[in-house]
């Protein structure tokens, strides 16, 4: 057991070359190249005191007609692979938008008739768009305890097995409740449409990442899955994409640009718009009931939203959508002013909104010395 969770700390692929022993994801080393567009700038003395303060690792913020600046806490922090932990939700929509053009994927299917092998009985309504939504009923304990469906999801070295424990407790569709065993879920799904056999030795999710958007984008620095273990080898799509601040403000540009580089789609982008819709989305204050901290107190505040694996937030009359991760990995786009900022640091810091803070950045240019 040790063993494997050992393992299930490093990164994939190639990780012995890249790193030996090294056992958290945080501290891989990056590749170092020029030529990468963004030109690190100053930052005033106060939004330097909030980075330092909050553990800040990367800063990122790029809009049109302005020069991109950076703030990192040490030099090539802004080109270290760090993990994402769930940004990795949304950022896996990006995957099944490009398998969505060429692929058959089972949306309208029935869990029930997949032949996965769940241990308990599943609702016959149960869809994959319920999954999108984090909306299929399934049982799931907020709580570090030894045992807790929380625990299990994150450190269990058999994902799959977690994945196919799970017991479903209250109706399909009828509340929101964010929790990993949703995109562990569509991971297994999608595994199973790609024909990928256990154990392999790149799985075929991270192939088809490979294949389908890291390669033909041409990013420079490395990126890593993290899997449940050395034996089983399941790529943790609710939390295990490892990427730097560069590659995951040009993967928000290439969002903005609909998903097209040199002239072609990479993915379905008409419908990932469509899982940003906040009339189809979570929005309502009692939506976010059991969400805990100040965190669900400013998401009853009704000032955002949740759809298809991606936040969005309404402030001063314009909407931007994000990416969180649990120590305060954001991924900011402000579609109205081409605007991208990226955060990523060790922890939360505080009770900071930083999707908020972000967004403010993208416009104070009194930050700017």
């Amino acid at each position: 057991m040790k063993e494997s969770w050992t393992y299930r700390r490093l990164a994939y692929p190639g990780w012995k070359k890249r790193v030996g022993p090294l056992k958290e994801a945080r501290f891989f080393p990056s590749i170092k190249v020029s030529g990468n567009g963004f030109q690190t700038s100053a930052f005033g003395v106060s939004a330097t005191e909030l980075f330092r303060k909050t553990d800040t690792r990367a800063v990122l913020l790029s809009r049109s007609g302005q020069t991109p600046r950076v703030w990192e806490a040490q030099p090539g922090d802004v080109d270290t692979p760090f993990r994402l932990f769930s940004v990795t939700k949304s950022l896996f929509t990006l995957l099944w938008a490009a398998l969505r053009l060429d692929t058959s994927l089972p949306e309208g299917v029935p869990l029930s008739e997949l032949g996965l092998p769940f241990r308990h009985p599943v609702p016959p309504e149960l869809t994959v768009e319920h999954l999108w939504r984090m909306a299929n009923g399934i049982r799931f304990h907020e709580s570090f305890r030894w045992g807790s469906e929380q625990v299990r999801t994150f450190l269990h070295p058999h994902s799959r097995r977690t994945i196919l424990d799970a017991r479903f407790d209250y109706p399909v569709g009828e509340r929101f409740h964010y929790n990993d065993y949703h995109t562990l879920l569509l991971g297994l799904i999608l595994e199973r449409a790609l024909g990928g056999s256990w154990g392999s030795e790149e799985p075929v999710v991270v192939k088809a990442w490979r294949e389908r958007l890291w390669e033909p984008w041409g990013v420079v620095d490395p990126c890593w899955w993290i899997l449940d273990s050395k034996r089983w080898r399941f790529p943790k799509t609710e939390s295990g994409l490892v990427m730097s601040a560069r590659s995951l403000a040009g993967l928000g540009k290439l969002i903005l640009a609909q998903g097209l580089h040199e002239g072609r789609p990479l993915w379905d982008h008409p419908w990932l718009v469509q899982g940003w819709d906040r009339t189809q989305a979570w929005h309502r204050p009692q939506d976010f009931a059991r969400v805990p901290g100040a965190w669900g107190a400013w998401l009853r505040e009704g000032k955002a939203w949740y759809g298809r694996h991606w936040w969005g937030l309404e402030r001063r009359g314009e909407e931007a959508i994000f990416a969180l991760g649990i120590h305060g990995q954001v991924l900011l786009l402000r579609p109205a002013i081409s605007g991208v900022a990226v955060r990523l640091g060790n922890r939360w810091g505080g009770e900071h909104l930083w999707p908020e803070e972000l967004f403010d950045l993208l416009d104070d240019q009194a930050l700017v010395e």
